[in-house]
């Protein structure tokens, strides 16, 4: 996200997106919205439009629609983008849970709970900064990203939502740091109270290591203790405080083979089937 908005040359705007669908699958459809937006200079400026750029007529706006898609046919793109988006693609499909896409099953208990979720998660944030980035596209496509990835869920677990959110919440970063590194900025207050409650959560997850580490080593299992756990295949964990006792180690499996397949099912191919492993892998 950082390389697709200090990159002014848009030939670059695909072969960057590629990296993320490589090392990042699950958050390149939620950056992608982003990409698209970096595309448009000639008909809009995205990122500002108050800079209205009036279009003459037809044969005016066809040439401008020319140079804006026109620029992505580069070298870098094309080659480049497309050889990694190609291999990305044929991998990531071979697993078969990329194709077990559905809709967030929505009780009345859960629309409250994905409400409150909204809200908190970047809604009120994302609404703080409106007086600055009402203009802005990105800040729209942030808007409707928020609302519509949690409703999205592939393959098991909620991994999707987590992960597809991460390119919006960094422009929530970028946004807020920017707004609080302006003199005189308006909703300073409210952002920085926001920012605060959202802090929590981190001295939370540090605290948790320090006082799990401390306990392990100023209070010690016993070796009874050691030689019980290691008889133990698989954690079934009553709480994730403490789904690994008498070990630093936040591992409940231990080993791989203690993996059932609808456990890791969402990391998972057929042997023999898919295309990456006929064409690509040998």
């Amino acid at each position: 996200m950082a390389l697709l908005f200090v990159s002014a040359d848009r030939k670059m705007t695909l072969l960057i997106w590629s990296f993320c669908c490589f090392y990042a699958p699950l958050p390149a459809p939620g950056m992608f919205p982003y990409v698209v937006l970096k595309i448009p200079k000639e008909l809009m400026d995205p990122e500002n439009l108050t800079n209205a750029l009036k279009v003459q007529n037809i044969r005016d706006l066809f040439s401008r629609l020319d140079k804006d898609v026109g620029s992505l046919f580069s070298f870098e793109n094309i080659l480049g983008g497309g050889i990694i988006l190609g291999i990305s693609l044929a991998y990531f499909l071979s697993n078969p849970q990329s194709s077990q896409t559905s809709a967030f099953h929505l009780t009345p208990i859960r629309a409250v709970m994905v409400v409150i979720f909204l809200l908190f998660e970047g809604l009120i944030l994302w609404w703080i900064l409106k007086g600055r980035y009402k203009a802005n596209l990105n800040w729209y496509a942030a808007g409707i990203l928020f609302m519509i990835i949690p409703l999205i869920n592939i393959g098991i677990g909620n991994d999707f939502c987590m992960r597809a959110s991460i390119p919006t919440l960094f422009m929530l970063l970028i946004w807020s740091a920017e707004n609080l590194a302006t003199p005189g900025a308006r909703a300073r207050a409210g952002l920085v109270l926001l920012l605060c409650i959202g802090a929590i959560t981190p001295p939370y997850e540090i605290n948790r290591s320090i006082y799990r580490t401390a306990s392990y080593y100023f209070s010690p299992p016993t070796n009874a203790q050691k030689l019980a756990a290691d008889q133990v295949k698989i954690y079934e964990p009553t709480s994730y405080e403490y789904d690994h006792p008498y070990t630093i180690t936040a591992d409940s499996f231990k080993s791989l083979a203690n993996f059932g397949p609808e456990t890791i099912a969402n990391f998972l191919a057929p042997v023999g089937h898919s295309f990456f492993e006929k064409y690509l892998s040998k």
